[in-house]
């Protein structure tokens, strides 16, 4: 990684903004993630790919330029670079350093960080050495952004979930209004026109990219981010059989909602209770499926693996694109 293959990923640098393509429109969570870069702590977003996370970090970087940060002072890396393969943070962070040398607070925004290893000692490291370095990072696999941070991170990180649109930020997006009093006081045709905004919710989804794409278009990168998550969130990092795991989320997606136990996936999959176990969480880490419990006041029963539980697709789109329809 050179200096050039580094600015690509820095726009600003030349004309001290963030190009509109970039940025997108703000969220919900927004203020509340802005709200925590005068805080030492590292902000970790975490979330189902394609659910906003760089964006969110691309809104940052304009609100820090906005409020008079100088450019140089910022730094963003997409560690899913191909040019990132085989390098360390410490050599990238280097080369940044030795060309700009910025004076002041330096704010280092590190999207899918994952990808690099050894990552959260390096983190503990900047951050430990009391530097004056604001690190957002983001992340899309649950178990990742906890396990490495119980015993490096501990205290030294906020974290926040990024899911995709709500139904709020779904009209905010269309344009409409989303307050429910001024809503009734537009009568019924207010009414009507959230009510056919929330039937499209449900068919499409919230994902941002496919809201403003045509309705075949959306099908196709729905169905793409379906297997990203698969092959690049589950497969490639834990080496498991993609067939197996394939077979078993498209049964899950198909039955979203419906009560499932061990013991009847096993029956239906041929798969080994340990391989199932394995299975489930790591599409419950890569935030595809949601794993709800049977109600009980007694923690204990609610927790016994003989108990139906419910697996919830992430996305109302992603689970209609994938699962099986019946007229």
């Amino acid at each position: 990684m050179n200096l050039e293959g580094i600015a690509d990923w820095n726009p600003w640098w030349t004309d001290g903004t963030v190009p509109p393509a970039l940025h997108g429109i703000g969220r919900e969570s927004s203020p509340l993630i802005t709200g925590t870069l005068d805080k030492r702590e590292i902000t970790v977003l975490s979330g189902v790919r394609r659910s906003g996370k760089t964006t969110i970090m691309y809104q940052l970087i304009r609100r820090l330029l906005e409020n008079g940060v100088a450019r140089e002072n910022i730094l963003f890396l997409n560690l899913e670079d191909p040019m990132m393969i085989g390098e360390n943070l410490d050599r990238v962070f280097s080369i940044y350093r030795q060309h700009f040398f910025p004076e002041g607070r330096v704010y280092v925004f590190l999207d899918e960080i994952q990808a690099v290893g050894g990552w959260e000692r390096w983190l503990k490291k900047q951050y430990d050495l009391g530097r004056e370095i604001k690190f957002v990072v983001s992340g899309s696999n649950s178990s990742l952004l906890s396990g490495e941070y119980s015993t490096h991170l501990t205290g030294r990180n906020i974290d926040i979930r990024v899911f995709p649109l709500s139904f709020k930020e779904y009209l905010k997006f269309s344009g409409k209004e989303y307050r429910v009093d001024r809503i009734l006081r537009g009568g019924s045709e207010a009414v009507d026109s959230v009510l056919h905004s929330f039937d499209s919710y449900l068919e499409h989804g919230g994902f941002p990219e496919p809201f403003f794409r045509e309705n075949s278009y959306r099908k196709i990168l729905l169905q793409q981010y379906f297997n990203d998550i698969l092959y690049r969130d589950i497969v490639y990092r834990h080496r498991v059989n993609a067939e197996k795991l394939t077979a078993l989320a498209f049964f899950l997606v198909s039955n979203s909602g419906g009560p499932m136990t061990m013991r009847r996936l096993r029956g239906i999959t041929g798969l080994s209770f340990d391989t199932l176990r394995n299975l489930v969480s790591y599409l419950e880490d890569a935030y595809l499926m949601k794993k709800v419990s049977a109600f009980s006041f007694s923690a204990r029963t609610a927790l016994m693996e003989r108990q139906p539980k419910k697996y919830y697709c992430v996305d109302t789109g992603l689970r209609n694109v994938v699962s099986f329809k019946f007229s």
